[in-house]
């Protein structure tokens, strides 16, 4: 059994808790149709888009996962990548196990506090086709929003010379929130990894569908239109949305239709919503909203 404690910077790339912030900017499902996120009332009862917040929350914690995977693969060179953060990791070669513990609390450089572990398992080495990873958490929280659920990724490229592709469910997917309040999930997405020159430059490709139940007890299902594309560099500008990207999401049954277009592929905090036929453009500060949401 190897285990390596560093302690390292972070990139920021899909932050967990800013987006968790943009998801209740996001949550203008009421009768106000204004869209603008200063005059938002960002309580539970317009709350119903804390998909976003889990599909972000998620995001960020499957990088963490991944930069802790590659390590493992590559010798147990932790210390190479700054999305590991200072947590101590833990690889069982022989149990195909590797851990990722955060302890009571472990603050990265720019404020986000992680602390409890996450679980992976795996059946081969990730670019394998056929190779199963899953991914769960014990007593996990970012910045006190607990994290729920299991991960499972299926590799289901044709050959290791194809990009990697991967099926990723999420079962059981809970948030927990400082007030007590708690949003679920469940997800089947398509992930294709592009890489790039150099792992800045690397972007991810994500399709499918998800649906769950917001912090408000509203359902919601969510399709994704137009593939989402994140780009891993974007995060080094502060600037955490996927770059392009349509998606919509149906609130309760059909009260509500929301669209989300990320753009044209520039790294942004933009993003159009359309809400029931109405539209406009809002630029995220997520500062504010990530306040927001450590305090509830």
């Amino acid at each position: 059994m190897k285990n390596f404690a560093k302690t390292l910077g972070e990139s920021g790339i899909y932050g967990a808790i800013a987006a968790i912030a943009v998801a209740l900017l996001m949550a203008s499902c009421g009768d106000d149709t204004s869209l603008d996120p200063n005059d938002l009332n960002l309580t539970a009862e317009v709350d119903t888009q804390s998909e976003a917040a889990m599909e972000s929350a998620m995001e960020d914690l499957d990088n963490v996962a991944e930069a802790a995977m590659i390590a493992a693969n590559a010798g147990g060179r932790f210390f190479e990548d700054e999305l590991l953060g200072c947590a101590t990791v833990t690889h069982d070669e022989e149990l195909k196990t590797v851990i990722i513990d955060f302890g009571e609390g472990c603050e990265g450089p720019r404020g986000r506090m992680r602390s409890g572990k996450i679980v992976i398992t795996y059946t081969d080495r990730r670019l394998v086709p056929g190779a199963v990873k899953t991914v769960a958490f014990e007593d996990f929280a970012v910045d006190s929003v607990g994290i729920e659920g299991t991960r499972i990724f299926t590799n289901i490229m044709e050959s290791e010379n194809d990009f990697p592709k991967f099926r990723i469910q999420l079962i059981g997917g809970r948030l927990t929130f400082p007030d007590a309040t708690v949003a679920t999930r469940e997800s089947d997405h398509t992930r294709t990894w592009i890489r790039g020159a150099n792992p800045l430059l690397d972007e991810a490709e994500l399709t499918g569908t998800s649906h769950g139940i917001g912090r408000d007890g509203r359902t919601y299902e969510v399709t994704i239109l137009e593939r989402i594309i994140y780009k891993r560099d974007c995060g080094r500008l502060l600037k955490f949305l996927p770059v392009s990207g349509v998606k919509q999401i149906i609130v309760n049954g059909g009260e509500h239709e929301i669209l989300y277009d990320y753009g044209d592929g520039e790294c942004d905090n933009i993003i159009t919503i359309t809400k029931d036929g109405v539209s406009e453009e809002v630029e995220i500060d997520l500062r504010r909203l990530a306040h927001i949401a450590k305090n509830g």
